[in-house]
């Protein structure tokens, strides 16, 4: 079980680290537009959320891409066949920014990313826990550093849904003002598991040091 759970974190951060080789990587797990449009006509949120991370794995199709930002510019009367009743809910507008800051961050498009910044900051104070952790994810990409504080409060709450991606997301950042929070979280955080896994996180994050660059 031990053996399993590095497993897992090393595969959970190497899927946020390296989008765009993934994308490359695995084509046949890409998803066409149509068969996109089909699934977002459903009312199935996680077959949504399993078809956008498709779309992930296809960064460089502009039709795909540019289909995603016509969803988060709430395109609705040029789509009014789809389920926009989920595809404004929380969650799944948080994967359509994810999709969209992650092509950004990989050269694909060019976006305006203070609006997706504002949208996941402020999910981040709601109380359902999985929209937070969605939205700090979000933020990771961003890597702002002024969302550090926020992110190091969120930390300190040692809730098991959001607790490691809190930490995957500050441990991408770069810069002395990080080093300072990952040290204050782990010397005040109380449960020795989450010690634990703070250290096996910052471990494999030094791996991936070659994709710490500006966004």
């Amino acid at each position: 079980m031990k053996y399993f759970n590095k497993a897992f974190l090393a595969i959970s951060i190497f899927l946020i680290m390296t989008s765009n080789c993934l994308a490359q990587a695995a084509p046949e797990k890409a998803i066409k537009l149509s068969e996109f449009k089909e699934v977002l006509k459903t009312d199935e949120p996680d077959e949504i959320v399993v078809a956008f991370n498709r779309v992930k794995r296809n960064q460089r199709s502009w039709e795909l891409i540019s289909f995603t930002m016509s969803l988060w510019l709430k395109d609705k009367k040029k789509y009014p066949e789809l389920n926009w009743t989920l595809i404004d809910s929380p969650l799944i507008r948080l994967e359509t920014a994810d999709t969209l800051l992650q092509a950004n961050y990989n050269g694909f498009i060019k976006i305006n990313k203070e609006e997706f910044h504002a949208y996941a900051r402020k999910l981040i104070l709601e109380q359902d826990q999985v929209v937070k952790s969605k939205a700090i994810s979000a933020i990771g990409i961003l890597k702002n550093k002024n969302d550090i504080e926020l992110l190091r409060t969120v930390a300190l709450e040692e809730n098991p849904v959001t607790f490691t991606s809190t930490i995957i997301a500050l441990s991408s950042y770069c810069g002395g003002e990080t080093e300072v929070a990952i040290k204050d979280i782990h010397a005040r955080i109380k449960l020795l598991e989450n010690k634990k896994r703070m250290l096996e996180i910052i471990s494999s994050m030094k791996d991936f040091r070659p994709f710490c660059r500006k966004n």
